[in-house]
This record gives structure tokens, C-alpha cells and sequence, in this order.
């Protein structure tokens, strides 16, 4: 569903590029996507954006990492993992902490998966 989302969310931006344009009179759009676009590798989103946009990657260091991480354990918020990764980090998560998967707080899993998840996400890029 999270994907989905994603994806259709990717899909509008041309659309948000005209109507900024003809509504706004703006010459530039800025599509701050998130982390997760870098799971919409060989989808028509990134077709699109590609097309319509200039991608920039901002490569992280410790000191902007572990301002994400702190933000995430603050205000944890849900996101899109992949099949394989959220199968793999389910069944550890529950390794360490006794759950089982109806027992697991999200906000928790959340604040435990997503420096995980940001090493799984370099790596893809």
C-alpha cells in the first residue's frame, strides 16, 4: 500500500510542475521525495522522474545520520520497506525482543528497524 502510494505520488509530479508554472508563475518545482524513492528502482515513477526532473542524491555523513535516526526515535512514522527486508527484520526484531508479530509496538519496531534500514538503503543506491 505504502508503495503504491509512492508510485502514484511520483506519477503526479508533472502535473505539480505545470500547475506550479501556470498557477504559480514558478520556474523551478522542488520534489523532495523521501528515502523510499530508492526503492522505486525500475518502476514508471522513476521513469518519471527522470524525465521530468533532475535527481540529486545527498550522500549522508555520521552527523547527518544520526540526526535522522534521532528524529525517527522521536517521531517514528510509518514507512515503506521492502518484502525481503521487512520478512528479515520482522523475524530478528522478534529474536531480540521475545514479540511475536501481533505483540510488536510499530512505533518501536520503527525506532529499532530504521538505522537498519538506512544501511539497507545505501546500499541500494
Amino acid at each position: 500500500m505504502h508503495k503504491d502510494a509512492e508510485i502514484k505520488a511520483m506519477l503526479d509530479v508533472p502535473e505539480f510542475i505545470e500547475k506550479s508554472r501556470r498557477i504559480y508563475s514558478y520556474d523551478h518545482f522542488i520534489n523532495d521525495a523521501g528515502g523510499s524513492i530508492c526503492e522505486l528502482n525500475n518502476t514508471k515513477a522513476m521513469e518519471t522522474l527522470i524525465e521530468h526532473t533532475l535527481i540529486l542524491y545527498i550522500e549522508d555523513d555520521e552527523g547527518i545520520r544520526d540526526a535522522l535516526i534521532e528524529r525517527a526515535r522521536k517521531n517514528p512514522k510509518p514507512m515503506y520497506y521492502t518484502e525481503e527486508f521487512l520478512i528479515e527484520h520482522l523475524r530478528n526484531y522478534c529474536d531480540e525482543t521475545g514479540e511475536t508479530n501481533e505483540e510488536i509496538d510499530p512505533d518501536d519496531f520503527v525506532r529499532w528497524v530504521f538505522p537498519r534500514l538506512l544501511d539497507y538503503r545505501k546500499k541500494e543506491v
